[in-house]
């Protein structure tokens, strides 16, 4: 018998936003949410900076339980304001 190699140990795992499909009558929508980790990665900014927002009540969010949620699409929202704000 041959012991299989553990793919977790060779290579750190990327996570994906986690992807939740709701029908809702006769349209099928999908949300997208992600944890504090995966928003760092995605904004390419430290998990403090990301605390500093969320303390400062200046980016999107909600919690379940302890844990910071955040959805991708308002995310994308905030991000376009505020990049156009700091460009005019």
């Amino acid at each position: 018998m041959t012991k299989r190699k553990n793919a977790s140990t060779d290579r750190p795992r990327q996570r994906s936003p986690k992807i939740e499909q709701r029908e809702i009558g006769a349209m099928t929508t999908t949300m997208r949410f992600m944890t504090l980790e995966e928003l760092a990665d995605y904004l390419r900014v430290a998990r403090t900076t990301i605390h500093k927002l969320l303390k400062r009540n200046d980016i999107p969010a909600f919690r379940i339980g302890r844990h910071w949620r955040f959805d991708v699409q308002e995310i994308d929202k905030w991000y376009a304001s505020r990049t156009l704000r700091s460009e005019t």
